[in-house]
């Protein structure tokens, strides 16, 4: 799989370029065939539209715009095509649609309140009008940036052995959490309330479209986010996928993720003060880490790590859990329903529930036979609690 390198903003004369500057501008190219070069710059504009078509093998897309209220479309089937889109400003809008093998898509928005929509289906009138495009959408890059605040990205993948990376720096992001809000949970009332939020997610509520959704096998995602008050949501559905959603620096910040599927990998990273981390997986030998340590690339290990919400659901047989956190007065909630599932040791593990601080509640819970739990914890006027 090809690996995405820097963003090359530099513009590439080939077989077709068009340029515009100032005021209200729109520029469109629709190409057909092989080895093309497509490249749109709008500059010092606003309320500008750029669209590109591409259909066939090893195209590239370079579309750049700067100023505000700018659009951006690209609908793009075939295999081995290179994308970059940039934009710099505010109010802007990406729109992309891709279809095929061993692509490569980046993206770079700096400024507030933009908004990319990715779509990896094989759906939509923008893939020409297409209800499928064959049976093939593996090997994809996709690797997307927003720098700035109140910036929003939803996307949903269809393949396998794809790689996702987003990364969002600022107050006020999302990733996804428009279409519905996590409710206001807490750990006295997790098991009627956050584990039955969790399990409506498991029938495929809020998934199309919210967030990053991915469907398929040997897939990896990589959502980051740097600030306060931003949400992160990723749904997945398929075997041997591996999510990892980061929360660095911040407080009062919402991490929901939700998978199906078997031999799949969670690894959850938060640092802060009020946030709250809810994930559940449904299948069998699945892992799950929470790390809320401060500890990995990205952290300063600053700020008191408190009154955060943690709650874990896995549902199936020969599942682990294993978490590390930091802090006090923080509520952790996990259940198991199943046989043979641990809680540690694994995957990075911690091991089982370590907790280092005061006045933190556990709650572990156990349905079936067979199970393990540890919980290790240090500091004063802890509450534990484990049922199996």
């Amino acid at each position: 799989m090809k690996k995405l390198g820097t963003l090359l903003f530099a513009s590439v004369f080939a077989c077709s370029a068009a340029f515009a500057q100032n005021a209200s501008n729109s520029a469109s190219q629709d190409i057909d065939g092989n080895d093309n070069t497509s490249t749109i710059t709008q500059v010092k504009a606003f309320n500008s539209e750029a669209s590109v078509k591409q259909e066939g093998v090893d195209n590239s897309s370079t579309i750049t715009q700067d100023g505000y209220t700018q659009n951006a479309s690209l609908y793009n089937v075939g295999d081995e095509n290179t994308i970059s889109q940039s934009q710099y400003g505010g109010y802007h809008q990406q729109r992309v649609e891709l279809w095929g093998n061993q692509n490569e898509y980046t993206v770079l928005q700096k400024g507030a309140q933009n908004f990319i929509y990715l779509n990896a289906r094989g759906t939509g009138p923008g893939l020409f009008g297409r209800p499928s495009n064959g049976s093939n959408n593996n090997n994809n890059t996709a690797d997307i940036r927003q720098d700035g605040y109140r910036n929003l990205l939803s996307g949903s993948i269809t393949g396998s052995d794809n790689e996702v990376s987003v990364e969002q720096a600022g107050d006020y992001n999302k990733i996804g959490g428009v279409l519905f809000e996590v409710p206001t949970l807490s750990l006295q009332g997790t098991q009627t309330g956050a584990f039955g939020f969790l399990q409506s997610l498991f029938n495929g509520n809020a998934w199309s479209g919210n967030g990053v959704n991915i469907y398929g096998d040997n897939n990896q995602a990589s959502l980051k986010q740097v600030g306060r008050s931003n949400n992160n949501y990723a749904f997945i559905e398929g075997d041997n996928n591996q999510v990892t959603q980061r929360m660095t620096d911040g407080s009062d910040n919402t991490v929901l993720q939700a998978m199906i599927g078997s031999e799949n990998k969670s690894v959850l990273e938060l640092w802060g003060d009020g946030n709250t981390m809810i994930t559940g997986q449904m299948g069998t030998g699945n892992q799950l880490f929470l790390n809320s340590r401060g500890t990995g690339s990205g952290f300063s290990n600053g700020g008191g790590n408190s009154s955060n919400l943690f709650v874990a659901l896995q549902v199936n047989d020969d599942n682990m859990i294993s978490a590390g956190i930091d802090g006090s007065y923080n509520e952790v909630g996990i259940a198991q329903y199943g046989s043979q599932n641990e809680i540690g040791s694994g995957l990075y593990a911690a091991d089982g529930v370590r907790i280092v601080g005061n006045y933190n509640d556990v709650l572990i819970s156990q349905h079936g036979y067979g199970n393990t739990a540890d919980a290790a914890i240090t500091g004063n006027n802890n509450t534990s609690t484990i049922m199996q």
